[in-house]
């Protein structure tokens, strides 16, 4: 059913629905339903002139991979989010972006 409906809906929807679907199961404590979703964002967005959103797809991913215990995705994917950060995003980097569960143990910055 969600391929079916994924077929009729504008691509940026559903993409932006990944973002909300990935932030949602990690709020909810499903982090193996998150990674699909953030994963299909963060492909997805990567190829978009979007930054702001592929960063968020990344703090989704990274998100999902701490609370599964693979701080080393979780770090990799903060790290690909802070190096495509722009100066223009910072202000709403430092209020959108979550805390992922174990993130002091990641050693990111909210920065």
């Amino acid at each position: 059913m969600e391929a079916a409906l994924r077929s009729k809906l504008p691509p940026t929807i559903t993409m932006n629905a990944d973002i909300t679907l990935a932030t949602a199961h990690n709020g909810l404590g499903d982090p193996v339903a998150a990674l699909p979703a953030a994963r299909r964002a963060v492909d997805n967005f990567a190829a978009m002139p979007w930054p702001a959103r592929h960063e968020e797809a990344l703090w989704a991913l990274a998100d999902a991979h701490a609370r599964l215990g693979d701080i080393d995705a979780a770090r990799e994917s903060l790290a690909t989010a802070d190096a495509i950060s722009s100066p223009a995003n910072n202000g709403r980097r430092q209020r959108m972006r979550p805390a992922p569960t174990g993130e002091s143990r990641l050693g990111a910055s909210k920065a």
